[in-house]
């Protein structure tokens, strides 16, 4: 066991235990717009425009949505409407994505003028069999340990929705590090 030789018997049991729980059951509070292949061939291009952007989220908006969060990269401008989506991005509900990468060549910034209290990284630890099986909430950029503190988008969009509830995030009374909720 010293040796780990039962660490890769063991991942791969773990994995088949996690693929056989049966689904949760669909939470009606939340809503996902996702993109599929199917409709960037619909579009014709290989993402959406920021102005198809930009009105996806001015249609969210309508229903008064308690946060809205964008998990797609719009540092660099696509197609028409850029200034639209900047400008539904500044809404105090919406939450942008950013990357931090394994070094600066790999960095993809947040959407100019989305406030860093407002941007969740999506990066995911990958296992060295490139299997995914953990989730962040928080990172710092390898090359700046000690400095800023990233907050991933999950727990971005779960704090803007837990917070006007009374359900604000402590440090744990058994561990200063990690976090509690009240």
């Amino acid at each position: 066991r010293q040796l780990g030789g039962w660490v890769p018997i063991e991942l791969w049991l773990h994995d088949q235990w996690v693929q056989r729980q049966p689904l949760p059951p669909v939470d009606d509070r939340l809503l996902v717009v996702e993109i599929t292949e199917a409709d960037l061939m619909r579009l014709q291009q290989p993402t959406p425009s920021d102005a198809v952007l930009a009105e996806l989220i001015t249609t969210l908006q309508a229903y008064a949505p308690q946060v809205i969060g964008l998990d797609l990269y719009r540092d660099i401008p696509q197609g028409d409407g850029h200034e639209q989506l900047l400008a539904a991005l500044a809404a105090e509900n919406v939450v942008a994505i950013r990357q931090l990468g394994t070094s600066p060549s790999e960095r993809i910034p947040a959407p100019r003028g989305v406030p860093p209290d407002r941007v969740g990284f999506n990066d995911f630890p990958v296992d060295a069999d490139g299997v995914v099986r953990r989730s962040l909430i928080y990172a710092t950029a390898d090359d700046r340990p000690d400095t800023e503190i990233f907050h991933s988008l999950a727990l971005r969009l779960a704090l803007a929705y837990l917070q006007p509830r009374g359900i604000v995030p402590r440090a744990s009374a058994v561990n200063a590090e990690y976090l509690a909720l009240n």
